[in-house]
């Protein structure tokens, strides 16, 4: 993994200060650093390794005294001086032992750092992808009250459009009966004539006695007939004007239930519209929950290019 020379710049500059605010008593965390500059955990690990090499490198150097064996060398046998100079190759060795066993502990803490720092992004991680799951469910739910919404909608609409058309329904009704309505009024009225002209006929059947008994008995019964046609009449047409009563009354009640059917369409379509916009913001937050997941994964995968490439 190639690390960017700005990125590796932000990393020690990071670090510095870091190393400067404990008072150069101890090296950096590696997710300390991380943080302050705002990389990947590759990146941070890699130049935290440069970081900590370039900082052992600047160590002022220790001022060595030539052994007082070596400067009476000329005094002292080859044989002495063979073992003065073992002494110094093993304190050498000592020395180089000590610096590696020093090196092997800051490793050990680093690795425990780095594995600290993964633990915790996998717990991130752990609650982005349930956070993710969360949105998930409420987009469902949201979808599910839509699909409700929307049936309660088509109902409400078939039921507005029944009212009206009942209502209409009643309308023709109601002037079809006032038409029949007109029509007994005027039969009605007609037969009145009638009988008013056979009540003439009467009376002048009266001045011719007996001669006239037989005209007379026939229009009484006439008479006897017009009356009953025009009860029948009166009472068609009291049945017509009460059935029309009825069916206007029935026409309001469907006007009535087809406002109510209208009203509840109304609210709703204001539901739906509130519907839709809650799965709008879950969407938006599914996609954010997903883009953080992309991010962690992307992130969680930084250790195994970092072990590819030590490998």
């Amino acid at each position: 993994m190639s690390l960017p020379a700005e990125i590796r710049d932000r990393i020690f500059r990071a670090a510095d200060d870091l190393y400067k605010q404990s008072g150069k008593g101890s090296f950096p965390r590696v997710e300390d650093v991380r943080e302050a500059a705002s990389v990947s955990m590759g990146y941070c690990v890699k130049a935290m390794q440069d970081w900590r090499s370039l900082q052992k490198a600047r160590a002022e150097p220790v001022a060595v005294q030539v052994p007082k064996a070596v400067q009476s060398v000329s005094e002292e046998a080859v044989a002495r001086i063979w073992n003065q100079a073992q002494e110094l190759a093993n304190s050498s060795l000592r020395a180089a032992e000590a610096a590696w066993e020093g090196e092997r502990v800051e490793l050990e803490v680093m690795s425990s750092e780095i594995a600290s720092a993964y633990e915790s992004q996998a717990v991130q991680l752990e609650e982005a992808l349930a956070s993710l799951a969360s949105a998930k469910d409420s987009a469902k739910a949201q979808d599910q009250v839509f699909e409700e919404l929307g049936v309660a909608v088509a109902t409400a609409e078939g039921l507005a459009a029944r009212a009206e058309q009942k209502a209409a329904e009643s309308d023709r009704l109601a002037r079809e009966l006032r038409v029949e309505l007109d029509r007994s009024h005027t039969n009605a009225d007609h037969l009145r004539g009638e009988r008013d002209n056979a009540a003439e006929l009467v009376r002048a059947a009266d001045l011719s006695a007996k001669a006239q008994e037989r005209t007379v008995a026939e229009l009484h019964i006439a008479m006897g007939a017009a009356d009953r046609a025009t009860a029948l009449a009166e009472q068609r047409a009291e049945e017509v004007e009460r059935r029309a009563l009825e069916l206007r009354a029935e026409l309001d009640r469907a006007h009535l239930d087809a406002d109510r059917v209208r009203q509840e369409r109304d609210h709703a379509a204001l539901l739906v519209r509130a519907a839709e916009e809650a799965r709008d913001v879950a969407g938006q937050e599914l996609a954010s929950a997903r883009e953080e997941v992309a991010f962690l994964r992307a992130k969680a995968r930084a250790p195994e290019a970092i072990t590819a490439e030590n490998r």
